[in-house]
């Protein structure tokens, strides 16, 4: 009787692990209202294939699935929408790395000697830290320009960005810029801002993140008044890999409004895209635009730069 005590007891926590591993399976929810419980082994554009207890291989068409659920590898559950399954990165969503640093460095240049001699130099660099709960984004660019009668400038923007994410869609952000350039009448332009912001797409082929809240904008400037305000601040950043992924098009933007005078539009944008031509490096071609809807007197609105160069990703 004890004997039979004891294997009972041993079947019973047997049968409870059982229970709760399969409670932390992976989970395939179709739009029929049907749910397939295993794990999830591949996920194509066109299917999502399945490991069941009861079959090895499940493949079911990606225009029949609404929904799934992943497990990672501590055992956290993350619901992946219908716009996000057909461009997963299972791996990324299983292991969720500690921490996962990328870098990009951009170096534009022209030089040009006859009867109207130029020189220009553009160069940008930005590192991004990302770990599940947290994302960290410095950046930074500083742009040479020799154009007689003018006399040379330099030119320069710095940027950092931190993300706390409250789940996988929904983050809080804090953000601040430090901007120079004479030609713009910018001796300095500081900001610093707080807000909301959602991950509306995250994975290998696909990104798009919006963001707003309310920025403090201060300028210096060499003639014109210096000015300081509440801002309504947004920002839009995007990337998107076609299928073939031969080429990455991508656009960046960052606003700030002017609450006390909404005469006052600040935008500043990049937009292009990336030809890979040999491993980490790549063709690009980028339209930078920066917009002030009240310039300084004697200032353009629009100052925009079609710039040709190489990328370089780390």
């Amino acid at each position: 009787m004890q004997l039979w005590r004891k294997e009972d007891m041993v079947m019973r926590i047997v049968l409870l692990c059982l229970l709760s591993l399969s409670a932390l399976a992976d989970e395939v929810r179709l739009k029929n209202g049907d749910r397939i419980t295993g794990e999830i082994r591949e996920v194509t554009r066109e299917r999502v294939i399945v490991r069941a207890d009861y079959a090895r291989r499940i493949s079911i068409e990606l225009d029949e699935v609404q929904s799934v659920a992943i497990v990672d590898a501590d055992g956290n559950v993350h619901e992946i929408g219908p716009l996000e399954v057909p461009v997963l990165n299972l791996k990324a969503q299983r292991d969720m790395p500690g921490v996962d640093y990328t870098g990009r460095v951009f170096g534009s240049a022209v030089y040009e000697r006859g009867d109207a001699p130029t020189d220009r130099l553009f160069l940008r660099g930005e590192l991004i830290a990302r770990a599940r709960e947290y994302r960290y984004e410095l950046s930074g660019r500083i742009e040479r320009r020799a154009e007689p009668p003018t006399e040379a400038s330099t030119a320069g923007l710095a940027e950092g960005n931190y993300d706390r994410f409250l789940d996988s869609h929904r983050f809080v952000y804090v953000r601040a810029s430090l901007e120079h350039d004479r030609p713009k009448d910018l001796d300095l332009r500081a900001t610093a801002g707080v807000g909301y912001g959602l991950q509306v797409l995250e994975s290998r082929t696909v990104s798009l993140s919006l963001r707003g809240g309310l920025d403090y904008v201060a300028d210096q400037r060499f003639v014109g008044e210096d000015s300081h305000y509440p801002a309504l601040g947004w920002g839009v950043k995007a990337s998107f890999l076609p299928r073939r992924r031969d080429l990455e098009l991508f656009h960046e933007q960052d606003g700030f409004w002017n609450l006390e005078n909404t005469r006052i539009v600040i935008v500043r944008s990049r937009s292009g895209l990336r030809v890979p031509i040999v491993e980490h490096l790549k063709a690009s071609v980028q339209l930078k635009l920066d917009w002030e809807r009240s310039p300084s007197p004697r200032q353009r609105s629009t100052d925009s730069t079609l710039l040709f160069g190489l990328d370089y990703d780390f």
